[in-house]
């Protein structure tokens, strides 16, 4: 028997994303856009990137297919193994598909002196009215 091939995805949110600063570690294009809910977005005003954290709101973002050495390097971008941000699996609903699927999120634990972007509905990155 053949190896099983188990497909990894990814829900980007922040400086990842398309047109944003790390995009080009990904360097391909998302499969689709989505909504995760139950998460709060923060932001910071001397850190260039954003947070997230298990919340109440709903959270705008790409989702991607990737290898595991490209999970690998995403642990290495979001400094998993320094404590910076954890990896989580959240299950999702494909938007056209309405498949259940899981998707890797990384979600920040300590968000002290970072602040809540109080909006029912967050897309990063945030219009100057909001930030």
């Amino acid at each position: 028997m053949g190896d099983l091939i188990v497909r990894q995805f990814i829900f980007v949110y922040g400086t990842i994303k398309r047109g944003q600063i790390l995009h080009h570690r990904l360097n391909q294009k998302p499969l689709f856009k989505t909504t995760i809910n139950g998460f709060d977005l923060y932001t910071h005003p001397n850190i260039w990137y954003p947070a997230l954290t298990k919340g109440s709101r709903s959270i705008i973002g790409e989702v991607y297919e990737i290898t595991p050495l490209k999970l690998k390097e995403m642990d290495e971008i979001e400094g998993v193994s320094t404590g910076l941000y954890r990896r989580e699996i959240v299950q999702i609903t494909h938007p056209k598909t309405y498949a259940k699927m899981d998707v890797y999120v990384y979600l920040k634990e300590d968000v002290k002196g970072w602040f809540l972007v109080n909006k029912s509905i967050v897309e990063w990155p945030l219009t100057p009215a909001f930030s």
